[in-house]
């Protein structure tokens, strides 16, 4: 996956994950996927470093991130703001795929 120059700005002030850890966990599918703008993807993801979910945004053409979010900004139109449930889905992939890595 590669990213627009703005996501590496965004992951660095707002996330305390590396670039390479939110690439990974938005490869490997560890998302849900809160809705479609224009040809944007917003997808819901954990950060365990920072002990809550973040957004990430995906260009639908070409499959690069774009930019993060954090859970509580302003979505457009379309996009299901991310409810308590799909946060503790996405925690739980996480915390369990990073206990896999680690055993």
């Amino acid at each position: 996956m590669s990213l627009k120059m703005h996501a590496a700005e965004r992951i660095i002030g707002r996330t305390k994950m590396s670039i390479a850890e939110v690439l990974s966990v938005i490869s490997r599918g560890a998302t849900v996927e809160l809705g479609r703008s224009k040809n944007v993807i917003f997808l819901l993801f954990y950060s365990l470093l920072d002990n809550e979910s973040k957004v990430a945004l995906v260009d639908a053409d070409d499959g690069s991130l774009i930019s993060i979010w954090e859970r509580n900004f302003r979505f457009p139109t379309g996009v299901r703001r991310p409810t308590r449930k799909q946060e503790e889905l996405v925690k739980t992939f996480e915390q369990t795929t990073t206990t896999n890595k680690t055993t």
